[in-house]
């Protein structure tokens, strides 16, 4: 390896160590930049995806808002009709109640039950047995439903008078008492000394399902003139409005939405689970990195107290749509383009550096040896001579010429007088100090520059030790060439001080050495 291919190797090791550390410093900075860029896409898509959840929550309990609205209106409609009506109003009722409960299928029947003095209970179920039915007869709810008997201590009776639609299975609910019904009871309490609907909590009807019953007091002023089979329903009552809990449940959910709503019960002070759609999870990845939507709408029913909630776990397939895909893989081409022109604009810097260093060093060394040429040697003579004006320490120039160049380049060629050159320059150079500088002037003369020497006797040894290393043999394949040199030293300040001055000099002493026989060194008087 030549000396400028060394120097190159070096240069390109510490230019690599600096390339590599700023060229990566942009890398971790562009990637930083790209991952914060996608973070911020997956953070704005999950806003959109929890915006889009609580729009589908708001319409969700808009439904079931509709539906619970529906109910009341139902209820007092129902009930501004009892107050209108008086003779042979059952058969209205059901022509009213059919057109009523027609559109909403979530409400299940409409009942009546009318208020009786204990006293009066046996001329009341003449009376029905008259003009309603034949088999009326009042009824404690434990005889309907096999439980407990409850024995209420009022001086009323409740019994059930109207039930719209018939249900054959539901006949056995006709003259119920229902101060007997435990889930009844504590709402008809409320509801007949308030204005305002009262809601029970959740039950199971007899024939399958939930529901619940939302009632109303009914009051019209006593008609003294109409006889009690004129009035079927009398002067005071309840209405009732059987819901079935699960027709609350909006027409259509996604399946990956659970809603579910309670009711909160006054009495008790607790709230009762109406309805639950559960959410159906796409897969259990989904949950360890997306997040959980949950949230609660409490409707604006103020009789039937309902808060709907609401769940959907975000999945990757809703995540990743087309549209985070785009905005994802725009990220990663524009920073994968600006990655590439880094790259590039580094290996344009790395290029024009190398040139601008190649031409600089090659204005300044040898080509063949890589040795300081005449424009470095004369920097470093300068320098030297300005060390010694500094310290006062000696210095000394050596011209080394050597003999009969010449003969070896016109029998070997060029080829064979370069592989000399080198050599020679490798022992020139390995004779001094890194402080010291070895050039070549031109053609097979090399000059030494040594620094710092305390006597001429120094420079003398280094003369003798460079005549004999240039001495040994040369290998030039299978010739021997044995080399010889001439030498002369100049000394700084005694010989001259400056660079002119110092190389005449030493070239007079030099042709000194080769006029006494060559293969010599003289020192300049």
């Amino acid at each position: 390896m030549s000396r400028y291919e060394m120097h190159k190797f070096k240069l390109e090791e510490y230019r690599g160590n600096i390339k590599c550390h700023r060229l990566s410093s942009w890398l971790y900075l562009c990637y930083g930049i790209g991952i914060c860029a996608i973070l911020l896409a997956i953070y704005a898509k999950i806003n959109d995806c929890k915006y889009e959840f609580k729009n589908t929550a708001h319409l969700l309990a808009e439904e079931v808002d509709r539906k619970l609205a529906a109910n009341e209106s139902v209820l007092s409609g129902f009930a501004a009709f009892l107050q209108a009506v008086d003779k042979e109003d059952k058969y209205s009722a059901c022509r009213y109640a059919n057109a009523a409960l027609l559109p909403y299928k979530h409400i299940y029947m409409i009942e009546v039950a009318k208020k009786v003095k204990r006293s009066n209970q046996d001329d009341f179920v003449k009376a029905m047995r008259k003009g309603w039915r034949n088999d009326f007869k009042l009824r404690n709810f434990a005889e309907v439903t096999k439980t407990d008997r409850v024995n209420p201590s009022s001086n009323y009776i409740w019994p059930i008078i109207f039930m719209y639609p018939y249900l054959p299975i539901a006949d056995s609910i006709y003259g119920v008492n229902l101060d007997t019904v435990p889930h009844l009871s504590p709402a008809l309490n409320r509801a007949y000394i308030s204005n305002h609907p009262i809601a029970t909590p959740p039950f199971q009807l007899m024939e399958g399902g939930s529901a619940y019953i939302l009632l109303q007091k009914v009051e019209r002023p006593e008609n003294k003139n109409s006889a009690l089979e004129l009035n079927f329903f009398g002067n005071d009552m309840v209405v009732m409005l059987l819901v079935k809990t699960n027709k609350l449940l909006p027409d259509i959910v996604d399946r990956y939405v659970g809603i579910s709503a309670t009711i909160f019960d006054d009495a008790t002070s607790t709230s009762h689970i109406i309805f639950n759609h559960p959410a159906k999870i796409k897969s259990w990845f989904d949950g360890l990195f997306l997040p959980h939507f949950t949230g609660s709408i409490i409707s604006s029913s103020s009789s039937q107290p309902v808060r709907i909630n609401f769940e959907h776990q975000l999945s990757w397939a809703e995540l990743l749509d087309i549209n985070l895909l785009v905005v994802i893989g725009l990220i990663l081409s524009t920073t994968y383009f600006i990655l590439r022109n880094i790259r590039r604009h580094y290996q344009n810097l790395t290029l024009v550096t190398e040139r601008h260093e190649q031409a600089e060093y090659l204005a300044m060394h040898d080509e063949l040896t890589g040795l300081a040429n005449r424009h470095l040697l004369v920097d470093h003579v300068q320098q030297t001579i300005n060390r010694w004006r500094r310290n006062g320490v000696l210095a000394a120039l050596i011209v080394i010429d050597l003999d009969n160049f010449k003969e070896i380049n016109d029998r070997l060629g060029h080829d064979a007088g370069d592989a000399v050159l080198v050599e020679t320059a490798k022992r020139i150079k390995a004779l001094v100090r890194s402080t010291d500088t070895v050039a070549r002037y031109g053609g097979d003369e090399f000059i030494i520059v040594i620094n710092d020497i305390l006597s001429v006797e120094d420079v003398a040894a280094i003369a003798e030790k460079t005549l004999k290393n240039i001495s040994e043999p040369i290998f030039c394949g299978k010739e021997k060439l044995e080399i010889t040199c001439s030498l002369g030293i100049a000394i700084c300040p005694q010989n001259g001080q400056d660079y002119d001055a110092l190389r005449y000099a030493a070239d007079k002493a030099m042709y000194k050495a080769k006029e006494s026989g060559r293969n010599a060194f003289r020192v300049s008087n």
